[in-house]
């Protein structure tokens, strides 16, 4: 049982998360990376495996 109730409380997180950012008319959703990366040059990419990254670096999506 604390699987689903570990699940409901992120689930009411991210509903108070998505108010709170509509209501400071701010968008709810991550960034797509294309825009945000949108006239850097990029030169390289270099693979880097499985990396572990801590949710609230993630800045947008790809």
């Amino acid at each position: 049982m604390a699987m689903l109730e570990d699940y409901r409380s992120a689930l009411r997180a991210g509903q108070r998360a998505y108010r709170a950012c509509v209501a400071r008319g701010q968008s709810p959703y991550l960034a797509v990376l294309d825009d945000i990366l949108n006239g850097v040059n990029i030169v390289a990419q270099e693979p880097l495996g499985l990396v572990d990254i801590p949710a609230e670096s993630i800045v947008g999506t790809k």
